[in-house]
């Protein structure tokens, strides 16, 4: 405390052009302080809007490549990314990234008890993307935006086998996801989880 009040005193007792000089050496290191911060912010974070963040990463070049059409070796099967959809399941894939505090609460919450309800079940495929590293726009594998994270996105056939995609939108709690689920895989015409 001895030095501040010394500091304070051999400040106060400077002449006023000495004073002035010093208060123009500290208001430039402030605003090169600030520029390093933002230049820092623009190159590591390209797009920052309601909790949605395209990190950028020179280590690594992660990218999803959305593709309706069935691979080559199967007609039911969708490749996206890491991951293969098949198209005869529900399939409700996580979009989510680590820095993304509601991802967290949801994966720890809700997300780990429905892949543990559901991971036998032969009618439901639970799939997970972490985004925390992809460069590129971040889409669905019909070619939809994510636009924030934690996101849910259903994909089934309808009972004329058309492909549906849709965006879940409703309460992310695990009783809700849990009955949802459990509708659409027991019911013969899937055309609605909703109801």
């Amino acid at each position: 405390m001895q030095y501040l009040s010394d500091f304070v005193s051999y400040i106060n007792n400077l002449p006023a052009t000495k004073k002035l000089i010093l208060l123009i050496i500290l208001f430039i290191s402030v605003i090169v302080i600030i520029d390093l911060v933002s230049s820092y912010m623009k190159q590591n974070f390209k797009n920052i809007t309601n909790h949605s963040v395209e990190k950028m990463d020179s280590e690594s070049d992660l990218s999803l490549t959305p593709s309706l059409a069935p691979s080559e070796s199967a007609s039911n099967l969708l490749p996206f990314g890491d991951i293969v959809i098949n198209t005869d399941l529900l399939n409700i894939t996580l979009f989510y990234a680590d820095w993304c505090g509601h991802c967290k609460k949801f994966m720890n919450e809700s997300w780990g008890q429905l892949k543990d309800k559901f991971e036998n079940n032969p009618s439901v495929q639970l799939n997970q993307i972490d985004c925390t590293n992809i460069k590129s726009a971040i889409t669905t594998p019909a070619g939809k935006n994510v636009e924030g994270f934690p996101t849910l996105i259903l994909n089934y056939k309808d009972e004329n086998g058309k492909y549906i995609e849709e965006e879940y939108n409703g309460p992310r709690s695990y009783q809700v996801l849990s009955s949802i689920i459990d509708k659409f895989t027991g019911s013969s015409t899937p055309t609605d989880p909703k109801k």
